[in-house]
């Protein structure tokens, strides 16, 4: 394995259980981009016998929203197959959320409530994903439209 990533943990006493947890610190913003080294140490531990970059997922779609509403609403991703909206993010009036995501996942927004589960009154039209990348605006006539490169599938 990684040497950087090597630890070691006391014995468990007999009819003892023993209880682990991790614990992630970024260094970066969640957003930034990683950038590839070429023949970096790493490469050769963990088997990588290509040259350059691994070529990026054509179906990855990173999305953006901005909410122009005068109220907060809730992001939910649309399960493809059961079609269940799971919250996402939560977008105050005039912020915006970034979320990667893949070609054809669906969203929509809904006006936030109390309790912050999305199950508002006022929801929006649903939009589809494209890649390369998509971004959209939620008017405060709740419709999400483009802003990007191709019109959406409203």
């Amino acid at each position: 394995g990684d040497r950087n990533s090597l630890h070691a943990g006391c014995p468990v006493g007999a009819n003892l259980t023993k209880w682990s947890a991790n614990k992630w610190v970024r260094i970066k913003p969640h957003n930034a981009k990683g950038e590839w080294i070429e023949n970096h140490p790493a490469l050769k531990r963990h088997g990588y016998t290509g040259t350059g970059a691994p070529p990026p997922d054509p179906n990855a779609c990173p999305v953006v929203f901005h909410n122009e509403a005068a109220v907060p609403v809730d992001l939910m991703w649309l399960h493809p197959v059961t079609g269940l909206p799971t919250k996402l993010a939560s977008i105050s009036a005039g912020g915006r959320s970034s979320q990667n995501s893949f070609r054809d996942h669906e969203f929509l927004v809904m006006q936030a409530s109390e309790g912050g589960g999305g199950d508002g009154a006022k929801k929006s039209n649903v939009v589809r994903c494209r890649p390369p990348s998509d971004d959209y605006v939620l008017t405060p006539e709740f419709r999400l439209e483009p802003r990007g490169r191709h019109p959406a599938e409203l």
